[in-house]
């Protein structure tokens, strides 16, 4: 169900303000109410939901060459650096299921006016946390911790 949908179905069952408390409250404690997260479920007919978060974003344009005593640029070095998580919540429970954390870095160099589109870091930081979630692991960017979260995760699910 895209986001359109969901709003449509939320606004017609008249859960606008609970909607709009769930949203500010998981943006202060990065936890969904549980009461909340139920009565949203039920009206859009979900059993889970998705929570993105943006955790970090930056994007630079640094000069490397310029032509001598005019205004253009001749090349550029551009790059984006972008860190999201994504949980995924069982409406009925009004508990975390599984989360995923990542971040992405692209860089480039240029000799055009054409904008670094953030949306390349994005799509890269989300398509690793996917990865994740198809593959039942919890991180994109592994350590000892996450090797350990797997596996028991695994365990579980024998």
């Amino acid at each position: 169900m895209d986001e359109q949908q969901t709003i449509a179905l939320i606004n017609r069952h008249g859960l606008a303000e609970e909607y709009t408390c769930l949203r500010q409250g998981v943006d202060q404690s990065h936890v969904l109410n549980r009461e909340l997260l139920q009565k949203i479920g039920k009206s859009i007919e979900a059993r889970y939901v998705l929570q993105p978060r943006l955790a970090y974003i930056s994007q630079t344009m640094t000069d490397r060459l310029d032509a001598p005593v005019t205004p253009f640029v001749i090349l550029q070095t551009r790059s984006a650096v972008m860190r999201l998580s994504l949980q995924l919540w069982d409406t009925i429970s009004g508990e975390p299921v599984w989360s995923s954390a990542a971040e992405s870095v692209v860089v480039g160099e240029t000799a055009s006016l054409e904008p670094m589109f953030i949306k390349d870091a994005a799509r890269a930081a989300f398509g690793g946390m996917l990865v994740d979630l198809l593959t039942k692991k919890t991180s994109s960017e592994y350590s000892r911790l996450n090797h350990f979260l797997d596996s028991l995760i695994q365990e579980k699910n024998k």
